[in-house]
């Protein structure tokens, strides 16, 4: 019984303390707010994340096409670097050979 009138204290003195305040009003602008948001339909959302998405992409391919150049180029040198190292080792032998064509 005891925590019931306790509880019933405690219960009593938050209504109490909720004396004198009023009701929140309504933003006055909300319904111009609204109607807004509703004539500029999802546009204004949705462009912002159109241009992250095309911003995005344009940024992965400019980084794939980088790659690929650097790839290219990688594979370039070390064709040119074998066939420097192919021809500085046959040289030698070839200028020993003499090949007549009579």
């Amino acid at each position: 019984m005891k925590e019931v009138k306790g509880t019933d204290k405690w219960v009593d003195g938050i209504l109490q303390s909720l004396e004198g305040i009023e009701r929140p009003g309504v933003n006055p602008f909300l319904y111009e707010k609204i109607k807004y948001r509703m004539d500029a339909g999802d546009t204004a959302g949705r462009t912002y994340g159109t241009r992250r998405v095309v911003g995005w992409a344009i940024a992965t391919l400019m980084i794939i096409a980088l790659n690929g150049f650097s790839i290219i180029n990688k594979i370039q040198q070390e064709k040119h670097i074998l066939h420097t190292e192919v021809y500085n080792a046959l040289a030698p032998e070839m200028q020993l050979q003499t090949i007549y064509n009579y």
